[in-house]
């Protein structure tokens, strides 16, 4: 009886011992299992993070190209903004400067100097023997040549452009010349 009774200990010892054993590796399993299902949910969240860091970056580099295109149009507008006020510069400062320029070509004073080198000029002409005709044909096609380029310098609104010099056919002005103008010796 003596070997039943100690058994019996010895085998609740046991039986408790194996009991404890079966309940610590239950409890571990179930830390394992909470492990590898907390292990799962950081990696679920570390890819979150992965892929918000990259929308992040994204971001950034999608607000730099904005802040350079902002920069960029900064910039445009500081340029209109200067020909704008080159504009203003301008339409203040050109009419008169052109009525300056207007009023000193056209006073009578330098009227009087254009008819009289446009005299002087035919008259030279005529003094050198040529007829009164090439002569005034020559006188014109200078005139309208002074008239053109002052004209070019002044802007004449509502002013029509002169009409061109008659034409001058070569053989006329040659023959002309050389009967104004005989070789000597013959």
């Amino acid at each position: 009886m003596f070997s039943r009774k100690e058994e019996d200990p010895l085998k609740r010892v046991k039986e408790t011992a194996q009991q404890g054993l079966e309940d610590e590796r239950e409890r571990l399993e179930r830390e394992r299992e909470l492990l590898a299902t907390e292990r799962a949910q950081l990696e679920k969240l570390r890819a979150e993070l992965e892929a918000k860091e990259e929308h992040l970056e994204e971001l950034e580099d999608q607000l730099e190209d904005l802040e350079d295109e902002l920069d960029d149009h900064e910039e445009e507008l500081e340029d209109a903004e200067s020909v704008r006020e080159l504009l203003e510069i301008m339409s203040e400062g050109i009419p008169s400067l052109m009525r300056g320029i207007n009023d000193a070509m056209y006073t009578p004073e330098a009227m009087k100097r254009v008819a009289t080198a446009i005299s002087t000029y035919y008259q030279t002409l005529i003094d050198a023997g040529m007829d009164k005709e090439m002569a005034e044909r020559l006188t014109t096609v200078q005139a309208s040549q002074m008239s053109r380029m002052v004209s070019g310098h002044t802007i004449r609104p509502g002013r029509p452009a002169p009409p061109p010099p008659p034409p001058i056919d070569a053989s006329q002005w040659k023959a002309q010349f050389e009967k104004d103008f005989p070789e000597k010796g013959d």
